[in-house]
């Protein structure tokens, strides 16, 4: 019997890396409880094992609304912590939540460039330049979108205009539209 427990344990260790740390654990239980000699080294090695990469939520995100990189951070979640996984949309191509999220919950890892760069509602600057001349409106964005992705934007007096996503640029005291010393 012990012999076919070392047998299985070694399969799973050689089909995957995280099975391996099952095989520790099924060694272990065959070999009984852990002695009073045992390090806490080896203690520890064990949780380790526990923890996985997650993303803890900063701030409330409703059922159904794009997550932007500003809404999570990087963490280590523990073996029970409850992690949610985040709905990919394909017409977007963005993430969104599976449910409401609360600051703290945890959601497994996602890519960065899956996550939206404006919501619907946010409210954004159509800004058209050609050589010195730069012609600027306001509207509110009537969908989510990504860097680089059209978003639809209405505007003040009714219109609808598709225009791409551009990145903020970079914050700096000088307005992009003057130069030091002079009034914009």
């Amino acid at each position: 019997m012990r012999l076919r427990a070392l047998a299985c344990a070694a399969l799973m260790a050689l089909a995957s890396p995280l099975a391996a740390s099952a095989a520790v654990k099924v060694s272990s239980a065959v070999a009984g409880p852990a002695s009073a000699d045992s390090t806490p080294e080896e203690i520890h090695d064990h949780a380790a094992v526990a923890e996985r990469a997650c993303l803890r939520v900063l701030r409330p995100v409703a059922r159904g609304q794009a997550l932007r990189a500003a809404d999570v951070r990087f963490d280590r979640c523990g073996a029970d912590t409850l992690v949610q996984r985040a709905h990919y949309d394909r017409d977007s191509g963005l993430v969104r939540a599976p449910v409401d999220l609360a600051a703290g919950d945890a959601i497994a890892p996602v890519a960065e460039s899956l996550f939206a760069d404006v919501r619907q509602g946010d409210k954004l600057a159509l800004i058209y330049r050609d050589g010195p001349i730069a012609i600027s409106r306001n509207g509110v964005a009537a969908r989510d979108a990504k860097a680089g992705a059209p978003v639809r934007v209405a505007m003040g007096d009714g219109a609808i205009v598709t225009a791409p996503v551009s990145p903020p640029p970079p914050s700096s005291s000088t307005p992009s539209s003057s130069l030091a010393g002079e009034t914009p």
